[in-house]
């Protein structure tokens, strides 16, 4: 997960925003990667999670797609190779260890598209539309992931068959 430190908006906005729709771009990709880890290792899981976390990968690509054309419209190089926190190589990749991840990296997410938000309202309206809808989407994925890591730890019946 990439992290970032709250700047205030007045200063260069457009390296703002750069900066962060480059550190947004790269979450979404290590999300789409953890969502298909979780799917990968996620036997026996129901179909109505299976599809909704299919749903949330596909998003991501798409989110992926719309921000780099946003860096390029603002004449923002794009990198040749996104940077991309890897998982611990040593780390097994339950259930719980990914769900705990996409957990953070969706709430990274939306944070940081609430700033994004807030710098490109007035600034640039194209940014702002897809900030705030990227924004709602992921904040529907953190309310699943949360939902889905609190039914796990609980036990419960809701992802029978995922082992953690």
């Amino acid at each position: 997960m990439v992290s970032f430190k709250t700047l205030p908006i007045q200063g260069n906005r457009p390296e703002r925003l750069l900066t962060l729709l480059h550190s947004v771009a790269s979450n979404e990709l290590l999300t789409h990667k953890l969502y298909a880890e979780f799917l990968n290792n996620a036997a026996g899981i129901s179909p109505d999670i299976s599809d909704l976390c299919q749903s949330a990968l596909d998003e991501d690509q798409d989110h992926l797609h719309a921000i780099n054309q946003c860096i390029e419209r603002l004449n923002g190089r794009l990198p040749a190779t996104p940077a991309l926190a890897t998982m611990p190589a040593r780390q097994k990749l339950t259930a719980n260890y990914l769900l705990a991840q996409l957990q953070k990296n969706e709430a990274f997410s939306v944070k940081a598209y609430n700033e994004i938000c807030a710098i490109s309202m007035e600034y640039d309206y194209q940014v702002f539309d897809l900030s705030y809808r990227n924004m709602n989407e992921n904040m529907a994925h953190l309310d699943f992931v949360s939902n889905l890591l609190n039914n796990l730890s609980a036990n419960t019946d809701v992802i029978a068959g995922i082992a953690s």
